[in-house]
């Protein structure tokens, strides 16, 4: 069963890997920052699948924020206090709490958004339903 449908999905789907691939040359390019790639890498993709799904901003938009914001907060806090990453004081803005970047929070919403984002643009309902 393919859930994936139509020409135009396909045309989407090479359309993001464009996007991705200018990311990559950007990035490289000019040797961008965390928050740089971070908003072409997902947030570029992002706004051309939110342009895409306009219906669904509000539900992905509250998702993003209670998962995005929330459990990437004290997933965060809590590997950044025992010392299971460091993000080397190379992010822009300040720390939430001493300990967070903000930088940060900002990655862990777009990327749970361009995750829902892309799961709501390319799986079809009606055949998941089918079976």
């Amino acid at each position: 069963m393919n859930i994936f449908t139509s020409r135009q999905k396909t045309q989407d789907i090479i359309f993001l890997c464009f996007i991705n691939i200018f990311a990559i040359v950007v990035s490289f390019a000019l040797k961008t920052n965390f928050l740089t790639s971070t908003i072409l890498f997902l947030g570029l993709p992002s706004l051309y699948l939110l342009y895409k799904e306009k219906n669904y901003f509000k539900k992905v938009f509250l998702a993003s924020i209670s998962f995005g914001i929330f459990f990437g907060f004290v997933f965060d806090f809590i590997a950044e206090l025992n010392k299971a990453w460091d993000w080397n004081e190379g992010l822009l803005f300040g720390k939430i709490l001493g300990v967070v970047q903000i930088d940060v929070m900002v990655w862990f919403f777009l990327w749970i958004f361009h995750i829902l984002l892309f799961y709501e643009h390319f799986i079809d309902r009606k055949k998941l339903k089918s079976n």
